[in-house]
């Protein structure tokens, strides 16, 4: 399966008018979850040393460490939105070795617990699919709203 998924991301990197933000993107989304994530394995994968990787990122504007972010963030949303899923198969997922190290990341990331997000999360829904007080439903991302 692991050598699907490398030639599946080794066909969209030869894509020729990538940018090397979205290569970095593409392998970081990739080898995120096998904990092996990181710039000078990026720029292996990309076949060019670490400091072009990192200079062809300034030049468009972005940073490895910036990518990284943004990517995990939103996969730990993605990946904690489904309820089936344990938080600790979303740690191993995101990349982290040890649940308190993605427990600390979590919480500086979103202010809360990864299990009080999701309740949080949870109690919109069913707000969501409430009636409203005169009786009509509730669109969606108004459950507060009249």
């Amino acid at each position: 399966m692991a050598r699907y998924a490398r030639e599946d991301v080794e066909s969209k990197l030869a894509q020729t008018n990538q940018t090397m933000t979205g290569k970095v993107r593409r392998l970081v989304l990739s080898l995120l979850s096998t904990g092996h994530c990181s710039a000078d394995q990026v720029a292996s994968q990309l076949g060019i040393d670490r400091r072009t990787v990192h200079r062809r990122l300034a030049r468009e504007g972005s940073t490895f460490t910036g990518i990284f972010d943004e990517v995990r963030t939103g996969l730990a949303v993605r990946y904690l939105g489904r309820r089936e899923r344990p938080v600790s198969y979303v740690v191993e997922l995101l990349g982290f070795s040890v649940h308190s190290a993605f427990a600390r990341w979590f919480r500086g990331r979103f202010g809360c617990s990864a299990s009080a997000w999701r309740a949080g999360r949870a109690q919109h829904a069913q707000a969501a699919q409430q009636p409203s007080p005169d009786g009509a439903p509730r669109l969606r991302g108004q459950a507060g709203r009249r």
